[in-house]
């Protein structure tokens, strides 16, 4: 036997086959749960279990760098933490093999552990839109005043790049050839007798 495949519920932790930890994203339009299906997690002999769900994180953002509009690079910061459970029930650390994160967008340094992460090269890191630049993820820890012990978060900053080849055919160059022509008129001879105007 190499491998079971169970599916993960995550309503609670009686109907569960599996623990889920209690991990929210803080700056979150909608919750974890309803963004993240389950999805089949495999359980190895050794006791390790590997866990992959796919969906689209709704993230309420404080954009930084919207001053050089349009050729911005934007950052925005995602917070994950325990909503319920503090450091002494769950601790949350960053994966050391990789720091955390995998996206096919690292740099040649980061490369090294692409082809044991699993990162797929079509796996989206630039869109007409935007293209990732960066990404960087630190753990730190939050204390509150009802809790004695410290709950755990980890931060990830994604900065993004936006697409400026839109913006520079349809609103630089147009305006820039509407300037360079309404100058024109400057040059032209007063004598020639057409109405100029």
């Amino acid at each position: 036997l190499s491998a079971i495949h169970v599916i993960a519920e995550s309503l609670s932790l009686e109907n569960s086959r599996i623990w889920l930890p209690d991990i929210e994203l803080y700056n979150n339009e909608e919750s974890l749960q309803s963004t993240l299906p389950p999805k089949h997690a495999t359980i190895y002999p050794d006791g390790t279990v590997y866990w992959s769900r796919t969906g689209l994180l709704k993230v309420l953002c404080k954009f930084r760098g919207l001053r050089n509009f349009p050729m911005d690079t934007l950052s925005c910061v995602l917070e994950f933490g325990a909503w319920a459970l503090d450091k002494a029930s769950q601790d949350i650390t960053l994966r050391v093999i990789d720091g955390g994160f995998t996206f096919s967008g690292k740099s040649e340094a980061e490369d090294l552990t692409q082809t044991t992460s699993g990162t797929s090269l079509t796996s989206g890191s630039t869109f007409q839109d935007h293209a990732i630049q960066s990404v960087s993820a630190w753990r730190t820890e939050l204390k509150y005043d009802c809790c004695p012990n410290p709950f755990p978060q980890l931060m990830y900053e994604v900065k993004i790049s936006r697409g400026t080849l839109f913006y520079v055919m349809k609103l630089i160059i147009p305006q820039l050839a509407m300037a360079g022509l309404s100058m024109i008129t400057y040059f032209m001879n007063a004598e020639i007798g057409e109405r100029l105007g």
